[in-house]
């Protein structure tokens, strides 16, 4: 039995040995886990924070390097602003891997975020530098286009006031030229006018039998026939001639009825004048007698009157009469 009970007793002694042993392994295994998950945990945690870290640097950066490319032109600014919210946009995605994440995967994920933003910040620096130098060309080309519109103008003036100059001098001469023709032409008319001589004035009363009688009367004078010769003039070459008669009153008023052939006209003295009556006549040439008549149913005042005869609007021969 002793020896029954010691054999007992040594295998109870082993097993609790064994036993002890393999808990003494199970727990230094458990423990050297729990080190390790511990020191991945403070690993992740410290890279989480240098993840943080970059992430802010490289956003705060960039933010910088957009607001500083903020100009006038319109095309810079739009891809800032676009940039502006591509970058807002990853900064919150990667935000949520860091905050969310704890797993390499998602780690290495948001590592990848951060490189992609500093590649696009250093493309898009290169963008704005091409830009700006693109935007300095044509800020030297504009100055070089208002430099030449500026001198285009200055031309354009200095052409400006010389073909002014030019036509005024044109006008000048113009004007020269037409008051020298027109001299000339009135020179002409004057050359070619016929000159009246000779003048013979009667005025006349119509009797009970319906004939004309010469009177001297102004209260009973109904006609005045002037009569002239017209002077031969070699310069003359129509045939049909022209001329006005103007008989003046006493109260320096000329006789004068529309409805009966009268009118206006300006003399070569350039004077707006009213003639009493126009009288047309052949001439061929040689010495001829022209007679116009003149009637009315008013009486004529009485007293001194002049007759002026007018040839191409020129004054050709005058004379008085009167009537009692």
């Amino acid at each position: 039995m002793s020896s029954n009970v010691k054999n007992i007793t040594i295998g109870a002694l082993i097993a609790a040995l064994l036993l002890s042993l393999g808990l003494a392994g199970y727990f230094y295994f458990k423990s050297n886990e729990q080190v390790a998950i511990v020191e991945e945990t403070e690993e992740n945690y410290a890279e989480l924070e240098s993840l943080k870290s970059e992430l802010d640097s490289v956003y705060q950066a960039t933010l910088q390097d957009l607001d500083q490319s903020i100009s006038d032109n319109e095309e810079l600014n739009m891809l800032v602003d676009l940039q502006k919210e591509e970058l807002r946009d990853a900064k919150i995605e990667i935000e949520r891997l860091i905050r969310d994440g704890g797993s390499k995967r998602e780690l290495q994920s948001a590592k990848r975020m951060i490189n992609s933003m500093k590649a696009q910040r250093e493309s898009l620096l290169s963008k704005i530098d091409s830009l700006n130098q693109q935007n300095q060309v044509l800020a030297v080309e504009n100055n070089s286009l208002t430099e030449e519109s500026q001198t285009l103008k200055t031309v354009i003036n200095e052409e400006r006031v010389l073909h002014q100059e030019e036509k005024s001098q044109f006008e000048e001469l113009n004007n020269l030229l037409t008051d020298e023709n027109v001299s000339m032409k009135k020179r002409l008319e004057i050359g070619t006018a016929l000159a009246a001589t000779d003048f013979e004035v009667v005025a006349e009363k119509e009797t009970s039998s319906g004939r004309f009688k010469k009177t001297s009367r102004a209260d009973k004078a109904k006609n005045i026939r002037v009569c002239y010769d017209v002077l031969p003039n070699d310069a003359t070459t129509d045939n049909v001639q022209y001329n006005k008669l103007r008989i003046i009153q006493p109260n320096n008023q000329v006789l004068y009825d529309e409805s009966l052939g009268s009118g206006t006209f300006v003399s070569t003295k350039e004077n707006e004048l009213k003639y009493t009556k126009t009288k047309r006549f052949e001439y061929s040439g040689t010495k001829k007698e022209v007679c116009v008549n003149w009637s009315q149913n008013n009486p004529y005042l009485k007293g001194l009157y002049k007759a002026e005869i007018y040839d191409n609007d020129h004054l050709v021969g005058e004379t008085t009469f009167e009537l009692k």
